[in-house]
């Protein structure tokens, strides 16, 4: 089975510092098994040589008091570091003579197996080495005779030097298939400096992860439903200087994208058409491009208490026009600036782990959003025509806000054989200023649960959540980041969410159960979505997937779902269902397939690997054009059309990776 990255949208939460675990790696069949016993941590990742050092591509699932995570590793040398509930650990049963360099491992080749060692030779100069990785990945989509070809090279090099780490990937995509110089695209993915000094240590990143917020809010870090990093579309410099009971953690970024300036345009014809003496509009072009972040982050923790408080403020945003204009005898005069939006977010948390096995988090957040000016023209117009800032062009310095928003956070964990938690989330947003006076709240609750039985991983989720906007502008939504500042700028609208944006108050429940074998993988999801807490069923899916190791390398992977809707309001009451098959040969660097269907196995950039997010991203481009509140029966019919459509897809597949390290 190939090393899927796994994307998880739930930020790491750190109470105290993690307790001291006791691990293993080992060999079976195929597959490196990493196992840590730390049963009182809620979140642990495996980070190393063979991803990157990201601290968001491999989860490590809960068996009881141990976290596990499986690989399919090639022969050859690696270190590797445990990520609990956020902070960075070596292996405690193999730190190796250099454990702020990560836990050594090599793995060797013989008779068409591998041989695990954890010692490498001669650790004193394993601080001074280079590696390279390469990978090729070719795909051939055929739907009905309309084919889509891609191929994409990755080359890697990794370096360490004493306390200096670094990482650079190079990658070229061609979607001709005629590898011609011409239709050649060669372009700079991501890569780190990494500089580490005692307690300190400086990352500078382009494309590529940092940190990830311990802070209930999740400030920086993890985001969307996708759980983009930090990191992704920006380059920059982060900081993190760590004690024993404090740290200190800070950000600059760059967002990498540069599309200029949008014009934004307000239309005053109402105005004109009235008999008011004078007003103020405000108009924006929704983009995040070009805008520039920064973050700090400090904790503190003594005993069975822990604190902290973030900042983040996202400068730059959304280009755009204010317009002041006063009616006179025989037009208008009109005073236009020219804005870009910057937005702040704070918060402050307390957390307590004085009963056995559970972590109880208060957390509250203050954020606002203000339009600044820079430049401004005075002029005279009839208003015919909608008004925009491309003649402001004498420099000024004023504000105007926008909105303000408070957020109130409580979480209670339990670890122990079931790990189990309750999240009460309630988001005002106080609209007083350039876009008029309003006020939302909009309450969330989340209660998980998870245990490991006779192998397999169950897992269980309801979310609840009543939303009132009452007259705040049609933009704002609580999944959406264009009036919601707390999501700075990746969105979390899946497909309950999509269904949920007209309803007052729904819950959505889910179920999952996976196991992950030597030969055999398999699991299944169920979703049930539902008006206020049990009221009428809206929407429901079923999904099951099996991965078969056939004879030697050869495999068979099948996926299958069932989704279905019921929405008055969309004149719907359908069910659709949908299949992938692919039967393939993987073995050492090379693993070929072929499938049929819509794969939700696809490339995600973000962590430039193979993710579970194919129909996800399909059926996503039911909100290409943005959300508004007043557009939810259209984004639903959009999205009964995407089911519609995929579930007619017929779509042939042809893949080939191969992967050298």
């Amino acid at each position: 089975m190939r090393t899927r990255a796994f994307i998880v949208a739930l930020a790491a939460l750190r109470l105290l510092s993690p307790s001291p675990g006791r691990a293993a790696i080992r060999v079976e069949v195929d597959e490196i098994v990493f196992t840590l016993k730390a049963g009182d941590a809620k979140e642990v990742f495996l980070v190393g040589d063979f991803n990157q050092w990201n601290p968001t591509v491999e989860p490590m699932a809960r068996e009881g008091d141990e976290f596990v995570v499986r690989l399919f590793l090639v022969a050859g040398t690696y270190r590797y570091k445990f990520v609990v509930d956020g902070k960075a650990m070596a292996d405690p049963d193999n730190p190796g003579t250099s454990p702020e360099q990560g836990s050594p491992m090599v793995l060797v080749e013989r008779s068409g197996g591998l041989i695990l060692n954890t010692e490498i030779p001669d650790e004193t100069r394993v601080t001074r080495t280079a590696n390279y990785d390469a990978r090729y990945i070719g795909f051939l989509f055929d739907e009905e005779g309309d084919t889509d070809v891609e191929q994409r090279v990755d080359l890697g090099v990794r370096a360490t030097l004493d306390r200096l780490r670094a990482r650079a990937v190079v990658a070229s995509g061609d979607s001709s298939w005629t590898g011609s110089p011409e239709n050649v695209d060669v372009f700079f993915d991501r890569g780190f400096v990494e500089v580490e000094a005692g307690k300190f240590l400086v990352r500078g990143f382009e494309n590529d992860s940092t940190w990830a917020s311990v802070d209930p809010m999740g400030l920086v870090g993890h985001a969307g439903v996708y759980g983009y990093d930090a990191g992704f579309d920006y380059h920059g410099v982060t900081g993190v200087a760590e004690g024993k009971h404090a740290s200190l953690s800070a950000r600059w970024a760059d967002e990498t994208t540069r599309g200029g300036v949008t014009q934004a345009s307000a239309d005053m014809s109402a105005f004109a058409a009235g008999t008011g003496t004078d007003t103020t509009a405000y108009a924006y072009a929704y983009t995040f491009s070009g805008s520039d972040v920064l973050a700090l982050e400090g904790t503190l923790s003594t005993g069975a208490f822990a604190a902290g408080l973030g900042l983040r403020t996202d400068s730059g945003v959304n280009s755009g026009v204010w317009v002041d204009v006063a009616r006179r005898p025989l037009d208008f005069a009109t005073q236009t600036y020219a804005t870009r939006e910057d937005r702040r977010a704070s918060t402050a948390w307390l957390g307590w782990s004085g009963l056995k096995q559970t972590n109880i988090v208060f957390g509250y957040g203050w954020s606002g959003i203000e339009s600044r000016a820079y430049a401004t023209a005075s002029g005279t117009s009839d208003l015919s025509t909608p008004l925009d800032a491309s003649s402001a062009i004498t420099p000024v310095d004023a504000t105007r806000d926008v909105l303000d928003s408070d957020r109130f956070v409580v979480t209670a964990t339990y670890n122990r054989r079931v790990a189990a938690s309750l999240r009460w989330d309630l988001t005002r947003f106080d609209f007083d200023g350039i876009e008029g006076s309003s006020r939302a709240d909009v309450h969330r609750v989340l209660a998980d649960a998870g245990t490991t039985w006779r192998g397999w991983r169950l897992s269980a989720r309801a979310a609840y959540t009543d939303q009132d906007y009452g007259e705040t502008p049609d933009a704002l939504y609580i999944d959406w980041p264009e009036r919601n500042v707390w999501l700075s700028r990746w969105d979390a609208l899946d497909v309950p969410s999509m269904v949920g944006i007209a309803l007052d108050t729904y819950t959505a429940w889910s179920l999952d159960a996976a196991r992950d074998g030597g030969r055999v993988d398999v699991g299944a999801t169920a979703l049930l979505q539902t008006l206020d807490v049990v009221d009428a069923p809206v929407h429901a899916s079923v999904r099951a997937y099996g991965d078969v190791t056939v004879r030697g390398a050869w495999y068979l992977y099948g996926d299958a779902r069932w989704a279905w809707y019921d929405r008055d309001a969309w004149g719907v009451d359908d069910s659709f269902v949908d299949l992938y098959v692919e039967a393939g040969y993987r073995k050492g660097v090379i693993s070929v397939g072929v499938g049929f269907g819509l794969d939700p196995w696809a490339f995600d950039p973000v962590v430039s690997d193979f993710a579970d997010i194919g129909r996800s991203e399909y059926l996503r481009t039911a909100i290409d054009g943005g959300v508004r509140r007043s557009d939810a029966t259209a984004i639903g019919q959009a999205l009964v059309e995407r089911e519609r459509s995929l579930e007619d897809l017929r779509v042939f597949k042809l893949e080939c990776i191969i992967e050298l390290r």
